[in-house]
């Protein structure tokens, strides 16, 4: 018991020196018609460091269940979507675009997708020397 007090401590601890100061607008975008394309905007609020953000679409078969599991889309052909680029470096206080494109040309039902935008640590800014 007082080690999983120790471990939670630490844990709250140590979450303030970790943020990813992004912003990500649109939250929602709707591909239909003729506007098979869209643009999402990614923004470094951080003034002093660089952001790294890794973006992963996902295709949600069914996305009325929050249990249900998601298809990572890795072939736009198949999957019917396309997200470029794959990764971003965000200088501080920059904005980057993500480009969205639907690349299937007809659809039997409605898809819904999920696109992860996943800050992550750049490994040559970890000490590792203590």
């Amino acid at each position: 018991m007082i080690y999983k007090r120790f471990l939670l401590t630490l844990l709250w601890w140590l979450s303030f020196g970790v943020h990813a100061d992004i912003g990500v607008s649109p939250i929602v975008v709707d591909l239909m018609g003729k506007d098979a394309d869209a643009e999402i905007a990614v923004k470094n609020f951080d003034t002093k460091h660089n952001a790294y953000v890794e973006i992963t679409p996902y295709h949600l078969p069914n996305p009325a269940h929050h249990s249900a599991p998601k298809k990572r889309a890795h072939h736009p052909g198949q999957d019917g979507l396309l997200v470029f680029p794959a990764k971003l470096v965000l200088l501080p206080g920059q904005t980057q675009f993500v480009r969205v494109v639907k690349t299937a040309n007809t659809l039997t039902s409605d898809k819904v997708y999920e696109i992860d935008f996943i800050p992550k640590v750049a490994t040559h800014l970890i000490n590792k020397t203590p």
